[in-house]
């Protein structure tokens, strides 16, 4: 499947967005709460950057959203709880850096690979209602944009 070539602009703007972002210092990047959630969080916008990841061997079905401002909301919907944080400047700008990477940008736009494994974690990625979705089954093509979940999954819960 090819992805089409309108995916590059919603990438680049999240770029800039965090890049305007990145002059706001953050707090911390831990968890600042914990408890169980009776609602959703509010829906991606255009100001978000929103991860779902799902799948694997117990059936996860966890999300983060990154704000304009390096602030997150981690949701785990099996377990019903929501955590909160913030980026600090430095991990704000880190993930500026990977986002506008031309190999991000490249490896976003190319062909994904047929991929047939049992038990992997999927990822979607939601940016101003565009959607990319990665399946984590190893021996990836695509080092750029698992360097950028990766970072995501080390300064979040997710």
């Amino acid at each position: 499947m090819r992805h089409p070539r309108w995916l590059l602009l919603p990438l680049v703007v999240c770029a800039a967005y965090l890049a305007v972002g990145c002059a706001t210092p953050g707090s911390g990047g831990g968890p600042t709460s914990a408890s169980p959630s009776a609602t959703t969080s509010a829906p991606a916008t255009a100001q978000t950057l929103k991860i779902t990841r799902t799948g694997g061997i117990a059936g996860v079905n966890q999300s983060v959203e990154i704000a304009l401002d390096g602030s997150w909301v981690y949701t785990d919907a099996k377990m019903g709880t929501t955590q909160r944080g913030t980026l600090t400047s430095a991990e704000l700008a880190q993930l500026h850096q990977l986002l506008a990477a031309p190999a991000f940008l490249q490896q976003v736009l190319a062909p994904a690979a047929s991929s047939a494994c049992a038990d992997a974690f999927s990822y979607l990625v939601d940016f101003g209602g565009q959607r990319l979705t990665v399946t984590d089954c190893g021996g990836t093509a695509k080092p750029a944009v698992d360097a950028a979940l990766a970072f995501v999954t080390s300064v979040t819960p997710l």
